[in-house]
């Protein structure tokens, strides 16, 4: 079995969804202060954004907001291919970063990044686990997948900022 994050390509691998991987739009608060906070997604252009490498289209950042869809084509002086190094770039106030919550979720609650563009939902991902084939999963396996749904399910631990947010 593996643990994979993002949108699945077809394969002959059977995949269990497991827990959303909701994504957030951050920054440092002190970025914020000197930049200024984008209201929507057109703002995104005029920031320094820290760009995921390992995705198809790591220069496009897409939404869905009440006035529809939008791809935005962003720019900025760093690309990583590891969450935590762009997470610890935002959190030092070197750009604005569209990371899972379950790598920022924390720095928001705690308020060492804020998340912004709260009203423009980003693209889905989940996290699955992945396996050759149900015929040949032991009662292990079936238990710790079932455990892993259970304990992170629809609305993750990581997810309680948002829960927060919304109240």
């Amino acid at each position: 079995m593996a643990l994979r994050i993002g949108q699945l390509a077809d394969s002959s691998l059977v995949a269990r969804r497991l827990a959303p991987a909701r994504l957030a739009v951050c920054g440092s608060p002190a970025y914020f202060s000197k930049w200024g906070v984008p209201r929507t997604p057109e703002e995104l252009k005029r920031h320094n954004c820290l760009g995921y490498a390992y995705t198809e289209f790591p220069e496009t950042w897409r939404f869905t907001g009440r006035d529809g869809e939008h791809a935005i084509q962003i720019s900025g002086n760093m690309r990583a291919n590891n969450g935590e190094v762009l997470r610890a770039a935002a959190i030092d106030g070197l750009g604005v970063a569209l990371q899972p919550t379950f790598i920022v979720g924390d720095d928001i609650k705690a308020g060492t990044l804020q998340a912004v563009l709260t009203n423009y939902a980003p693209e889905e991902i989940s996290i699955y686990a992945v396996y050759p084939s149900r015929r040949h999963l032991s009662a292990k396996l079936r238990m710790f997948i079932d455990f892993l749904t259970t304990r992170f399910g629809p609305e993750p631990y990581w997810d309680e900022w948002q829960q927060a947010a919304k109240k």
